[in-house]
């Protein structure tokens, strides 16, 4: 498949202190997927010497690749009723692209030797691309191990996704299929941190220090649907390992600190993340 992208941008400077920036992409994915036009705004104010105020807002889009378009299947393990049991997971061809809208808004402070940055921002998703969590396939099909949703016409479909070397139950699962979706709704939302000093000449060198840091406001996740059932509620991931669930673990704080001399050729950091 061909795919082919046209890009441009434009730089408006409204008064000296205020410049806006705006810029558009038209991406081609090809008929299997589709084509978009995706725009973004931004601006600056240099309030004065020393405080500049920011802002933006735009969409993204992202086409699945085409290892995931196909109907082949990766196969891994997972430990399932005190045995390990093969997950396959399948390709889409039915994939649609994932789109994103976007916002940021902050604040950049420069004067002497501080430069420092805060900023908010905000991510929609829809139509996530994500694997199907199988953990919570088989948590929804045999709750607590119970076999009493076998059998169900409810979770005929969902109970199709497995093979079974016997009856219906935990104990006798071969494999369970899992595919490549436009999973659920996701919105995120955090705060960035950054500073730097550099307290000039100490000591015949040069001494700096400084640390950024991320702090994840919400991670939400609606509800997942596998074969019409729900197989995980809509939930909170920030801040929580989420083990086998469809998020991965998500510190609500991440954080990185330095301090760095140098003097002649010799230089010395340390680091704490």
């Amino acid at each position: 498949a061909d795919i082919y992208a046209f890009f441009g941008e434009m730089s408006v400077p409204v008064t000296d202190d205020f410049q806006i920036q705006l810029a558009a992409r038209y991406e081609n994915y090809g008929d299997d997927v589709g084509s978009t036009v995706n725009p973004k705004i931004s601006m600056r104010w240099q309030a004065n010497d020393w405080i500049a105020v920011r802002a933006s807002a735009g969409s993204t889009f992202r086409g699945p690749p085409l290892t995931q378009l196909t109907t082949s299947n990766v196969t891994a393990l997972s430990f399932i009723a005190g045995a390990f049991r093969a997950i396959d997971l399948y390709g889409n061809p039915n994939l649609e692209p994932e789109t994103a809208v976007t916002y940021s808004a902050g604040v950049v402070v420069k004067g002497g030797g501080l430069k420092a940055s805060l900023d908010w921002w905000r991510f929609d998703f829809d139509k996530a691309i994500i694997a199907e969590p199988s953990a919570s396939i088989v948590n929804t099909m045999f709750p607590g191990g119970a076999t009493t949703n076998c059998g169900q016409s409810a979770f005929a479909a969902l109970q199709s996704r497995f093979t079974f070397q016997g009856a219906c139950s935990t104990t006798t699962i071969s494999r369970v299929r899992t595919q490549y979706v436009n999973g659920p709704k996701v919105k995120t939302s955090g705060i960035d941190f950054l500073v730097d000093y550099d307290f000039g000449e100490v000591l015949g060198g040069d001494l700096v220090a400084g640390g950024s840091a991320t702090h994840t406001l919400e991670y939400t996740i609606d509800d997942f649907l596998v074969e019409g059932v729900r197989v995980e509620k809509a939930f909170d991931a920030a801040g929580y390992l989420n083990y086998q669930l469809a998020a991965t673990s998500l510190p609500k704080w991440k954080a990185q600190g330095y301090v760095q001399y140098t003097r002649g050729p010799h230089n010395l950091r340390w680091t704490i993340n």
